[in-house]
């Protein structure tokens, strides 16, 4: 039997070398870039294709640039940009064309034309932006870039800007815009559903960190104060929700907490098992997972439940690397790309990474890992009476905590009652059924949680 695993073992790595992957914990070993690249910029083409410009290289950053085939899962060397650039922002156009902004030290920008794979210069920025700043396109088709730190090298009162810039792509021109009311950098932008920017915490060195927060109308084109997060936060990550709500973790802290943007509020959800700065979040699952990505800070990942805001899983990388790129495919694959490595001889020292790595619930054996979880964890539902005329009972009985959510449904699948939307502690819980103003027939009540999901057919007879 002994001889036998060992035959097994040996065969099994014989095809993870042959397929060139390593799985990571939930990540799968892709193919490597041509070169080493830290600092660098990325962004998936309308195609699916990414696209990854700029390196720091000596004594100048390299304006080299690389195509990922998604068909093929190789990379290949594209036009290089005109200008080398690190720190910079690669944003899509509503023509499909990506435009790269600025960069440490440099005002200048260019378009990258995906069909004709070339790049052209454009107009430049009124300020160059060093890092820490921030850019995104809005609904309109024009790009905003947002405050950002200006010094190098560091000065004992940083120069943080609070100016904000319109790039018109029809114009081909970069505007002056209305400017931020406090000065950041390390912030985050979010587009909202609406079209309007929030923007969240950041620092200006000289206050610490901010808990504040601003949004901009494009229609307006005018900023304006919104409540401020309940911790104070830089370096950490921001993003949307399929309802529209954004999630903001990491920072150094270990707080989870959510903007409503419809009553402009902010509440704390729960808290990540790391103390993630430098993170990057991408929701998966069609929204049912938030996965994190730490820096130098925490370097690990973490997937986080936005069923009822706890982890699921976290594991540490097998190298401590930052400055990734970290870009999302679908709502089941994600891919990180190359970043700067600590490589630790007695003294830290700083390398380039080229290695890629994707991470997928269907094949990495993290979707069967959280199944697996739900499947083992038990709760039992019992109603009664069932069929009932004036009220019914439902008993849950809970072995974990969970958000859970109850929804009675009619025949045509139509939400007819909230029953209940909150967290359930371990124990037995009771809720009364009453839907005195429904007519007699078949409905059904939908038990919903992180540990599963079930149906039971209700008749009311009046």
């Amino acid at each position: 039997m002994k001889k036998m695993i060992i035959i097994c073992s040996f065969l099994l790595l014989l095809i993870y070398n042959e397929l060139n992957c390593q799985n990571l914990g939930g990540w799968i070993r892709i193919d490597s870039l041509k070169e080493t690249r830290t600092e660098h910029a990325g962004i998936i083409l309308s195609n699916g294709d990414i696209l990854i410009a700029g390196t720091n290289s000596s004594p100048n950053p390299s304006p080299s640039c690389e195509i990922y085939d998604i068909k093929t899962g190789k990379w290949n060397y594209t036009a290089s940009m005109n200008i080398g650039r690190i720190y910079h922002k690669l944003i899509e156009l509503n023509d499909h064309n990506i435009i790269a902004i600025g960069g440490f030290n440099k005002k200048t920008c260019e378009i990258y034309e995906v069909q004709a794979q070339k790049w052209s210069l454009t107009d430049s920025l009124d300020k160059s932006r060093f890092y820490g700043w921030t850019a995104s396109s809005l609904n309109d088709g024009r790009v905003l870039v947002v405050a950002g730190r200006t010094d190098y090298p560091a000065t004992p009162i940083a120069r943080v800007l609070k100016d904000c810039e319109i790039y018109d792509p029809t114009l081909k021109i970069w505007i002056i815009t209305d400017s931020l009311n406090t000065a950041r950098f390390y912030h985050t932008m979010t587009k909202l559903v609406n079209g309007k920017i929030l923007v969240a915490g950041g620092t200006t060195l000289q206050d610490g960190y901010l808990s504040s927060c601003e949004i901009y109308d494009p229609t307006t084109n005018k900023w304006s104060s919104v409540s401020p997060m309940n911790h104070v936060r830089a370096n950490h990550s921001a993003t949307l929700l399929p309802g529209g709500r954004v999630i903001v973790a990491g920072g150094r802290l270990n707080k989870v907490e959510i903007y409503n943007p419809e009553d402009d509020s902010w509440e704390i959800v729960g808290e990540t098992t790391y103390i993630f700065g430098q993170n990057r979040a991408f929701t998966i699952g069609n929204g049912k997972y938030l996965l994190m990505v730490g820096g130098q800070d925490a370097p690990g990942w973490e997937l986080f439940s936005l069923t009822d805001y706890r982890t699921v899983e976290y594991r540490q990388f097998e190298k401590i690397v930052f400055n990734q790129v970290f870009l999302k495919l679908d709502e089941e694959k994600l891919v990180l790309i190359g970043g700067r490595e600590i490589i630790l001889n007695g003294l830290p020292a700083y390398s380039g990474n080229g290695a890629c790595y994707l991470f997928d619930l269907n094949v990495t054996g993290v979707k069967e890992f959280i199944d697996n979880k739900v499947n083992k964890s038990k709760y039992e539902l019992t109603l009664y009476p069932n069929p009932f005329n004036n009220s019914s009972m439902l008993n849950v009985k809970s072995n974990a905590e969970s958000h859970v959510s109850i929804k009675l449904f009619d025949l045509l699948g139509r939400d007819i009652l909230s029953i209940f939307d909150g967290f359930l502690t371990v124990g037995n819980h009771s809720f009364v059924i009453n839907p005195q103003s429904l007519s007699s027939g078949i409905y059904f009540i939908q038990y919903t949680s992180l540990y599963g999901n079930k149906t039971i057919k209700l008749v009311y007879q009046k």
